[in-house]
């Protein structure tokens, strides 16, 4: 480390690869988000749900097919705005071929399908994609005939020389329904090519939709799998299946990767895109999925800074401070197992780092605490950042003065929250700390910035909050003063518990309150402490 900046290394990459441990990389189907016609909000969207990378899709609506004649001022734009939000194009799904057929009947329509084949490679070339998906459909719209396959495997076979011109890998998808549906459906077609260009993109939730074994399937298509698809499906329904709510056995299929030493991109697959909740649907089923990739044994790389780059030294500082914060919530009996968490904001940067989701306390270092600036756009970190990050952000965004940020569901203080109850004012304890009563904030939903715009609006000059049905939430204008309300919250709200089980309590007077209020906050700790003492 220099003085001034320290050079960030995919140093988890480097290592998992040395000692050949499975390690993915996370991303999101761009049908997964919203999409409002700006390539920016949709990679800052990508960035914020904490993927590195977003596969891009050519379908069969006219503004999605209409990308393959983007002009090259267009690509370079759209290349321009993933390097922004630090994420990258991963890959394009050339669903249109399931509109217009390899397999066709028509030689008219063939010649369009392998058309659009290699207008799509020469995209993927142009953006700086390196996986072209191709879907299993031979003619998904005509009637089966006995020479569909024959001519799948010839527009393939042309895709995959024009493929290795340009340097794109290209992916064979297995799809729902019928023709190439199994891994081992699309190894014959890859064998019968024999190209190293064309190899496999396999779909792990159209693997269970189809009824087949997961663990046989994924074994035939060993060595030659460049990325996977991961949705949730039922049987009959291969799409918009809630992640975690259907029939994939996630702990089998990792089970087999890990066992195979897979190393790749897993994308996964959801269509949320007229859902106003889209962004908090993507978060959660990436974090589901991550669960089950660490007990699998899977590292899990959502790098958002590239190597090389460098993070100023305050950067660097900020997380050494805030991972000792976090570790000072175990410590002081503040939060159980992953809960909880603590974030900072750097004075000179802007930018705050916060705990990463869903980590245990005890495995966390430095580097796992994840950086974002004040919109939510990853700068970086190799997880994704707490739940309720987007809370924090709205405090930061509103409350210049406040530089760290507590959560906790510690026992005593949630106890208030749960039953929807400020912490009463009768303590000369409470008010030198808090300045009158805890508050309790109104219910607001996890995931966006809800809770934050409640904490601003009901936190008063109170460096606590219990928040209704949740928990606590602190500030201060350091990490320290944070750490310090969360853990005086927490023991006023055992005592004053434990005193209504003796009689009840009374409320100190106002007077007494904003006495004592002044004294802690501006002579605590001086020598005008305590009257009658003199040097």
């Amino acid at each position: 480390m220099t003085a001034t900046a320290t050079r960030v290394e995919n140093d988890l990459d480097v290592t998992a690869a040395s000692h050949g441990q499975p390690c993915v990389e996370l991303g999101i189907y761009e049908k997964a988000l919203r999409f409002t016609g700006s390539y920016d909000d949709l990679f800052d969207q990508v960035a914020r749900a904490g993927f590195a990378f977003v596969d891009l899709s050519i379908d069969e609506s006219p503004e999605r097919a209409a990308r393959l004649e983007w002009t090259g001022a267009q690509r370079a734009a759209v290349r321009a705005a993933a390097a922004r939000a630090g994420i990258t194009v991963g890959g394009l799904c050339l669903s249109l071929h399931r509109k217009i057929g390899p397999g066709s009947a028509d030689p008219a329509v063939r010649e369009q399908a392998r058309t659009i084949l290699l207008q799509g490679i020469d995209l993927a070339a142009d953006l700086g994609v390196p996986v072209v998906q191709l879907a299993g459909y031979y003619a998904f719209y005509e009637e089966a005939t006995p020479q569909a396959r024959a001519h799948y495997v010839d527009c393939l076979r042309r895709g995959a020389a024009h493929a290795a011109r340009r340097g794109i890998l290209l992916g064979i998808e297995n799809v729902d329904g019928h023709d190439i549906d199994s891994i081992s459906a699309a190894m014959s077609v890859v064998d019968e090519i024999g190209s190293p260009w064309l190899a496999l993109y396999p779909d792990l939730g159209n693997i269970a939709e189809q009824g087949l074994p997961m663990v046989a399937e994924l074994r035939r298509g060993a060595g030659r799998m460049l990325a996977l698809h991961a949705k949730d499906v039922r049987r009959g329904e291969p799409r918009r299946v809630p992640m975690g709510s259907g029939i994939v056995d996630w702990d089998v299929a990792f089970a087999e990767l890990a066992a195979q030493r897979w190393s790749g991109r897993l994308m996964i697959e959801m269509w949320n895109d007229d859902d106003p909740a889209s962004l908090d649907r993507c978060v959660a089923a990436r974090e589901f999925l991550q669960e089950r990739l660490h007990r699998a044994g899977i590292i899990v790389s959502t790098r958002r800074v590239p190597a090389g780059q460098e993070l100023p030294a305050s950067v660097v500082r900020l997380r050494e401070d805030v991972c000792r914060g976090n570790l000072a919530l175990p410590e002081n009996g503040l939060v159980a197992w992953t809960g909880g968490n603590l974030s900072a904001r750097d004075p000179e940067t802007g930018l705050v780092a916060i705990k990463p989701s869903g980590m245990l306390y005890d495995d966390m270092t430095p580097l796992d605490m994840v950086v974002v600036d004040l919109e939510g756009r990853i700068v970086a970190g190799d997880r994704g950042p707490s739940s309720d990050t987007a809370s924090h952000l709205a405090v930061y965004r509103a409350r210049p003065d406040v530089m760290s940020i507590v959560h906790t569901h510690s026992r005593y203080a949630t106890a208030f929250a749960a039953v929807g109850e400020p912490i009463p004012c009768c303590l000369t304890a409470i008010a030198d700390e808090f300045g009158g009563d805890i508050p309790c904030g109104a219910y607001a939903s996890i995931g966006g910035d809800e809770i934050g715009a409640e904490i601003v609006r009901s936190i008063g000059r109170s460096p606590a909050i219990v928040m209704k049905q949740h928990g606590v939430f602190t500030v201060g204008r350091t990490i320290g003063k944070a750490l310090q309300a969360a853990v005086m919250v927490e023991d006023v709200a055992a005592t004053v518990a434990l005193a209504r089980g003796l009689g009840e309590v009374t409320r100190l007077d106002q007077a007494e309150i904003e006495a004592n209020w002044d004294r802690y906050q501006n002579r605590y700790g001086t020598s005008q402490a305590s009257t009658g003492v003199s040097r």
